[in-house]
């Protein structure tokens, strides 16, 4: 039987929530043929894209870490994404390594891989502000081809306040079992 392959990226700064939900999602997801994986954008080297023809190439362009994520990007089932919301968007840590993934829209070989959108925010749900960087990441994902199969907003204004929040814990341990095998 195939291994399903899980690879979770974090586009947060910090080891904050954004984390703390990918991380606990993954934890949660079990089976004998699930190989989970997670990045860590801050722990990496991601230079800004330089010129038009970073977008068309996949490899090499750039001299940094990104070759090796789009590598097990290429490798996954399914893409997990978090991160938190900064003036109604991603981070520039996330929104810089959006912009890298270009050359997936120009040549979709993620086409048909699923997607997981974990976004947090310090205002609250409902407000509009978690929800403008939640549709920026959807959007990215109907760019480069991924199917999105879950999305998950949630408030978190402290540093760890998403491990005391109950529903976001039961929201993502619910998707856990349905990908759990």
């Amino acid at each position: 039987m195939k291994k399903m392959k899980i690879l979770g990226i974090c586009g947060s700064p910090r080891n904050g929530n954004s984390e703390f939900a990918l991380k606990f999602l993954l934890k949660d997801i079990r089976g004998k043929n699930i190989e989970k994986k997670i990045v860590l954008l801050r722990t990496l080297k991601i230079n800004f894209k330089e010129s038009m023809l970073a977008k068309k190439v996949i490899h090499g362009y750039l001299k940094d870490d990104v070759d090796k994520i789009f590598d097990k990007m290429k490798q996954a089932d399914i893409i997990a994404l978090s991160c938190p919301t900064y003036f109604d968007m991603p981070p520039a840590l996330m929104k810089i390594f959006i912009d890298r993934c270009s050359p997936f829209y120009y040549k979709p070989v993620l086409k048909g891989k699923k997607a997981i959108l974990l976004v947090c925010g310090g205002a609250k749900v409902g407000e509009g502000y978690i929800e403008a960087n939640m549709k920026n990441l959807i959007e990215f994902c109907k760019m480069i081809k991924l199917n999105i199969i879950a999305k998950i907003v949630f408030s978190a204004d402290s540093k760890n306040e998403a491990s005391k929040n109950s529903k976001l814990k039961s929201q993502l341990k619910s998707l856990a079992k349905k990908l759990s095998k």
